[in-house]
């Protein structure tokens, strides 16, 4: 199965989903629809520009399908985001569709069906949070002061439904 997410807005958008840049093609914080037109037909999903931070988990962190977090220095008031848990504020920021490396410029998955790479615990139907969770993944919540990013649909199959903010 292969998911190819392509924007739906009226106006060009200069870097496709899942694609990476050491530039900077849109505003951080740009948020836009798009839709799956891949065998997978996951509908519709909204997607964020951010900057990816390697912090100390490294580029091997970053893959597609890894959750990413608000990085913890500035709690997502920047568009930072990392997938190493130990430097985020464990508030969800989107799902990664590409590979980047430190400081590059990328679209996560915010809202929609995706499927992760990394689920640590938790069981279908059940929210699903990073605190917790190995770098780049989800786990399940322990307490009431989780911030949930997800709920998972089909465990055994990583198949997540994203909510971040």
């Amino acid at each position: 199965m292969a998911v190819k997410w392509i924007s739906s807005e009226s106006y060009m958008v200069p870097q496709d989903i899942d694609q990476t840049s050491t530039v900077q093609n849109n505003p951080l914080g740009l948020v836009i629809k798009a839709r799956d037109i891949g065998d997978t037909d996951y509908g519709s999903a909204f997607f964020k520009y951010v900057q990816y931070l390697a912090e100390s988990a490294g580029a091997s962190f970053a893959a597609a399908g890894h959750m990413t977090y608000y990085d913890a220095d500035t709690g997502g008031t920047n568009n930072q985001v990392t997938t190493d848990v130990s430097a985020s504020s464990e508030i969800g920021a989107g799902l990664l569709h590409s590979a980047p490396t430190n400081e590059q410029y990328v679209w996560v998955q915010q809202t929609g069906v995706a499927t992760a790479l990394v689920i640590t615990g938790g069981a279908d139907k059940q929210g699903l949070t990073g605190t917790g969770a190995a770098d780049g993944g989800f786990d399940q919540p322990t307490a009431v002061t989780d911030s949930l990013c997800a709920a998972c649909v089909d465990y055994s199959e990583k198949l997540i439904q994203l909510q971040c903010f």
